[in-house]
């Protein structure tokens, strides 16, 4: 008799791995906590009142965004394949799935007028960089669904390499907006941490005025 093959489902897949996720980043020392500064993160305008309806990322936007590294591979939630679809702002965090929620009127705006621009993160906790990756929403899309990998172009439009030390806050990467881009768009910010499998994804609305 043939012995009965069990599959693994997709659900436990996903629960092994989030296990894994918060034993890594429970243990000492292996938790690193940050924001993105400039542009101010969804999160952080969550924090100076600008933002309202936020849930817990208006007490610690430092924490938001937190799961595995490795955007954008695979259908997310996985290890090193990222954040799921459609919780790429909250990282899968439920203390912050608010900031999930996605409207072209929902977020404040920051608007951008040069297309030369200064990057920069505030660190809590300092953990070695392997880089920061900047991605920008894909002209065309729809501001009124929710975030998801085809929502972004699949380069970053600007890279920055971490030399697996630690980052320092207030530290300017400058970067080129593309010239195709106008109006409102959506940045994604992502410091890849290269001692663990954790990464931060910071969301920050923008509104391109540049010419």
């Amino acid at each position: 008799m043939k012995k009965p093959i069990f599959k693994r489902s997709a659900l436990a897949t996903c629960t092994s791995s989030l296990i894994l996720l918060s034993a890594m980043l429970g243990s000492s020392g292996a938790a690193a906590h940050g924001y993105l500064d400039v542009p101010p993160s969804r999160a952080l305008l969550c924090q100076k009142g600008v933002n309202t309806g936020c849930g817990g990322a208006q007490y610690e936007p430092q924490s938001v965004g937190e799961t595995f590294k490795g955007f954008p591979a695979g259908a997310g939630g996985g290890e090193f394949q990222g954040p799921f679809d459609g919780k790429i702002a909250s990282g899968g965090h439920e203390r912050f799935s608010a900031l999930d929620v996605q409207s072209a009127v929902r977020w404040q705006l920051t608007e951008i007028k040069d297309r030369t621009l200064d990057f920069q993160w505030n660190y809590v906790v300092e953990h070695p960089a392997a880089k920061h990756e900047y991605f920008i929403t894909k002209n065309g899309w729809n501001p009124n669904e929710s975030l998801k990998r085809t929502s972004f172009e699949s380069t970053p439009f600007c890279a920055i390499d971490g030399g697996n030390v630690d980052p320092v806050s207030g530290a300017k990467h400058r970067c080129t907006l593309p010239e195709d881009k106008n109006g409102q768009h959506i940045v994604l910010a992502i410091w890849t941490v290269s001692n663990t499998p954790a990464a931060f994804y910071n969301v920050a609305d923008i509104n391109i005025l540049a010419e």
